[in-house]
């Protein structure tokens, strides 16, 4: 009986493991955290999944804006040309052409600044421009070619 001790002056005896100090303690966590870990995989499963459901939804609210609209064509002038910048100093490849057609400013995204594959774009350049007015009231450029017989 050395490794329990017994309890006299009740009814019955009972016999209880001796108390140590170890056993009040609560047991150390063995487990690892993975809250951090789990977070982080649910963040970069996540977000890709967002913006691709963005885009997808840009895209189908771009084309019912644009569903069953009528093109317009009208004669028009450069009006300017940007390219957009970085903090950096970089210049991206994408330049904004704005267009000036029948009384409206229309900004035209493209890459090369060119009329089809030969002719260079110059602000203040005579052009005829093909675009779409969209149910939102947005300008859809989708052509734009050097008017014949003016310019430079």
């Amino acid at each position: 009986m050395g490794k329990f001790r017994k309890l006299e002056g009740k009814s019955e005896d009972l016999v209880l493991p001796p108390i140590r100090l170890n056993d009040l303690r609560p047991a150390p966590r063995i487990t690892p955290n993975y809250r951090p870990q789990a977070a982080i995989i649910a963040l970069v499963v996540f977000i890709p999944i967002m913006l691709t459901g963005l885009q997808m939804w840009k895209t189908a609210y771009l084309e019912r804006d644009v569903q069953g609209v009528v093109s317009h064509v009208a004669n028009g002038w450069v009006v300017g040309i940007g390219f957009v910048t970085s903090s950096k100093g970089n210049v991206r490849p994408t330049a904004t052409v704005t267009l000036q057609a029948d009384g409206m400013l229309m900004d035209y995204q493209t890459v090369l600044l060119t009329y089809g594959r030969s002719t260079p774009m110059h602000t203040g350049d005579a052009i005829v421009v093909t675009y779409r007015v969209g149910k939102s009231g947005r300008l859809y450029v989708d052509h734009v070619a050097p008017r014949a017989g003016i310019g430079r």
